[in-house]
């Protein structure tokens, strides 16, 4: 089946199945089709970009965590005012709903204010994840992989896998039960 074909029919799916307190499980209404978008764009699930925000950032546009210490930030710009402080520390730091690490921003050439954008942090994120995919095919290695190289902690990225499948599980049941 066409992935492309399957991620329409999820965004009609989302557009017109917007009901309050979903949030838990869910995205709001606006950032679900921003993930139907962007998974599209990367030719993946939305509801594995999802769960996998779910799980990096419980869907918070500004979550940052910079030197293993997370940060739910209440703006843009209080977000920006950590990142700044973590780059003149010369700390590692993660941006954004799929909290993507300060190593892609300097391989990509992008800046925090460009990766703090929720439409381009969902899209990179997604064309992370679809790099892991290639390497790796669509198995959990390639899931874990996007958070934590498989050769380098074998154990961390199994972990990372099973909260993503868990939060995944959890999108699928909802979905199923509305």
């Amino acid at each position: 089946m066409n992935c492309r074909w399957l991620a329409g029919c999820v965004f009609v799916f989302f557009l017109f199945w917007s009901q309050p307190g979903r949030g838990a499980i869910l995205p709001d209404s606006e950032l679900r089709v921003l993930f139907v978008e962007q998974a599209g764009q990367a030719d993946i699930n939305p509801l594995l970009i999802m769960a996998i925000s779910k799980h990096e950032s419980n869907y918070h546009p500004w979550a940052l965590n910079i030197a293993g210490k997370s940060y739910k930030p209440g703006s843009r710009g209080e977000a920006l005012r950590l990142i700044r402080k973590a780059m003149a520390s010369g700390r590692s730091f993660d941006i954004g709903l799929m909290q993507i690490n300060n190593w892609w921003l300097r391989r990509l050439k992008l800046t925090p204010e460009q990766i703090l954008e929720p439409r381009n942090n969902v899209l990179v994120g997604a064309m992370i994840l679809r790099q892991e995919i290639r390497k790796y095919g669509l198995t959990w290695r390639a899931i874990a992989a996007y958070h934590t190289p498989p050769d380098r902690n074998p154990g961390r990225g199994k972990a990372y896998a099973q909260n993503v499948l868990s939060h995944l599980r959890r999108i699928i049941r909802y979905l199923d039960k509305g």
